[in-house]
């Protein structure tokens, strides 16, 4: 999920939103996979993030820390 405007005008829905799926959804894929590759003893997660985590830019703030990785 993405958003782009001024950061005065992101609004708390959507800001919840972003951080829904581009931070809490990979952190409770993992949890929920993590157990089942132990158990096997194998396995790798591979996270990818955006170049957006590494650049500004004034109309896109709120999506890039949750994009850091």
């Amino acid at each position: 999920m993405s958003w782009f405007g001024p950061t005065g005008e992101l609004d708390v829905a959507t800001f919840d939103r972003l951080f829904a799926a581009n931070v809490r959804a990979p952190f409770f894929l993992v949890a929920a996979l993590a157990p089942r590759m132990a158990a096997r003893g194998r396995g790798s997660i591979i996270n990818v993030g955006s170049q957006a985590a590494r650049s500004a830019c004034p109309v896109a703030p709120p999506t890039a820390p949750p994009r850091a990785r």
